[in-house]
C-alpha cells in the first residue's frame, strides 16, 4: 500500500500502468520547479542547436529508435543512436 516503502514497486514493467512514474507528477501535486526545469532545459538545448552541427551517425542513423514512455526519462530501448557534433 501506499504506507510502505517499497522501491522495487517499479522493476516489473509489465504490472505497471502507462504513464505511472512521471517525474514531475501532475495536477495540484505537480512539482513546483517544473516550469523551472523546462526552460533551463530549453536553454541548454537551444545553446547547443546554436552552436554547434549535429548529425546522427553509426547504425541509428537511418531510422528512429522505439521510446519506453514508462520510465522517467524517455530514452532509447534498444538502438544505438550516436550523434557528431562540429
Amino acid at each position: 500500500g501506499p504506507e510502505e516503502f517499497n522501491p522495487a514497486r517499479f522493476e516489473n514493467k509489465k504490472d505497471l500502468k502507462p504513464y505511472t512514474f512521471i517525474g514531475f507528477g501532475g495536477g495540484l501535486h505537480q512539482c513546483g520547479g517544473r516550469k523551472f526545469a523546462w526552460n533551463s532545459l530549453k536553454a541548454s538545448l537551444t545553446w547547443i542547436l546554436r552552436n554547434y552541427d549535429l548529425e546522427l551517425i553509426g547504425a541509428g542513423a537511418s531510422s528512429l529508435p522505439n521510446e519506453d514512455y514508462t520510465t522517467m526519462v524517455v530514452a532509447p530501448t534498444t538502438a544505438h543512436v550516436q550523434v557528431k557534433y562540429t
